[in-house]
């Protein structure tokens, strides 16, 4: 069989190119809306608006991570199981509910100590704003996840572009208009629209496809807000502030500038990692299937086969990545080219990455999410530890960042690896 015929005969080939084309074609937007700002705004400036927009990224999307995991299964599930409706529902209701008990409390802290902390008081004006808006912006990326587990690929990520391309206009504006204060009031406008525009694609896909249904009571499933919302709720509001916390004090330690850096570094390997992301999320709706139709030899082989890829891609792509390091930062600005140790360093975190998002997608589908809890606490104090060592070493604030961040990622990855083959053991002893 040919490969094009091979293509064709794939739901999975298929779902994996429409969310390789138009999600890429986002993220290469947002990449570009980086290098916009980098050479027009000044390395401070940059800084300052790196830390809002990584604030953002990090209540938001580290937050949003492992609740789209969810939104993905109840919704992949749901074209099987009305139970898992009803799952799809309490997680948005819990979302919205539960963000918004977030948002109160931050409120309430005196600008003054936040100022004391953080030394900006435009930093803690904007993130107070932030907060406000917590409830809108966690809602955004549950719409997109929620199509993605529906197999609506071409739909999701046209959304996505088109939101990534009003992005980069927003900023555009507001940085002619105000400067570092219009970068971060067009970033804000993105996240926005992103929310509004999702409720309403959803609605309207809804009228054409009735993607969902009434249901009779939504409480009837009330038990999993504690064995598996309440878990990963608790567990991404310590992934959230862990990482915001270790950017203020590398911001504290060093200055906003070494903020800018990390951020340049992180969404270089951000975009290099896009491709395998996007297999994964046009690979966890085909796998939620056949778990729930309790395909197990087919499920575990999908792995088996995954695994064995993914180590001979760990190393090309970091090959690549670590021949191309001087030249990729430089196109960014040619002064984070002396952030090259850092860059190495972050990159080294990449084949890992690789194998962690793959366990991860099976401990979701498998109901691990306390394990995954426990695996995030222990992985954090690790995390919070390594930074801290790295630091009185002497290394520098963007190498000790990234060095943390590898160690905590090897932890989540053992235990990830653990719960896989104990599954997999579990599950062949019983056939």
């Amino acid at each position: 069989m040919s490969i094009i015929e091979r293509f064709k005969k794939s739901d999975l080939l298929k779902g994996f190119a429409s969310t390789t084309i138009w999600s890429g074609l986002s993220k290469l937007i947002m990449v570009l809306t980086t290098l916009y700002c980098t050479n027009v705004l000044t390395k401070d400036d940059f800084g300052s608006y790196s830390f809002i927009k990584n604030t953002l990224n990090l209540v938001v999307w580290v937050c949003a991570t492992n609740f789209t995991s969810l939104c993905v299964k109840f919704a992949a599930e749901a074209s099987v199981s009305k139970l898992a409706l009803k799952r799809l529902y309490i997680l948005f209701v819990f979302t919205f509910c539960a963000s918004l008990c977030c948002s109160i409390p931050i409120l309430t802290i005196p600008e003054s100590i936040m100022e004391g902390y953080l030394e900006s008081s435009m930093i803690v004006r904007y993130i107070k704003i932030t907060w406000i808006l917590l409830p809108l912006f966690l809602i955004g990326p549950l719409f997109n996840a929620m199509l993605k587990g529906y197999k609506m690929f071409n739909l999701s990520g046209i959304y996505d572009t088109i939101s990534s391309a009003l992005g980069l206009l927003f900023i555009i504006i507001g940085i002619k208009i105000g400067g570092v204060n219009g970068a971060i009031i067009g970033l804000l406008m993105y996240y926005t629209f992103f929310s509004v525009a999702g409720l309403c694609i959803v609605l309207l896909t809804n009228r054409r496809s009735h993607i969902l249904c009434k249901v009779d009571s939504i409480w009837s499933e009330r038990k999993i807000i504690f064995t598996m919302i309440l878990p990963v709720f608790i567990m991404s509001f310590i992934d959230a502030p862990l990482n915001w916390f270790a950017q203020s004090i590398v911001a504290k330690y060093d200055s906003y500038s070494s903020v800018g850096s990390l951020t340049v570094i992180s969404q270089i390997r951000t975009f290099i990692i896009l491709l395998p992301t996007y297999f994964f999320q046009a690979f966890m709706p085909f796998v939620a299937v056949s778990n729930s139709k309790k395909e197990y030899n087919e499920y575990f082989s999908k792995f088996e086969r995954m695994g064995k890829i993914l180590i001979l891609a760990g190393a090309v792509l970091f090959t690549i990545v670590a021949v191309f390091g001087r030249f990729l930062l430089s196109i960014f600005n040619e002064v984070y080219v002396e952030d090259i140790d850092a860059y190495y360093v972050g990159m080294f975190f990449l084949p890992v990455h690789l194998f962690v998002i793959l366990y991860k997608v099976h401990m979701v589908l498998w109901e691990h999410q306390r394990l995954m809890l426990v695996m995030t606490l222990i992985s954090s104090v690790f995390y919070l530890i390594s930074l801290f060592l790295l630091l009185n070493i002497h290394l520098s604030s963007v190498v000790a960042f990234f060095g943390a961040q590898l160690v905590q990622e090897i932890v989540i990855l053992i235990f990830a690896y653990y719960s896989y083959k104990k599954d997999n053991i579990l599950v062949n002893s019983r056939i």
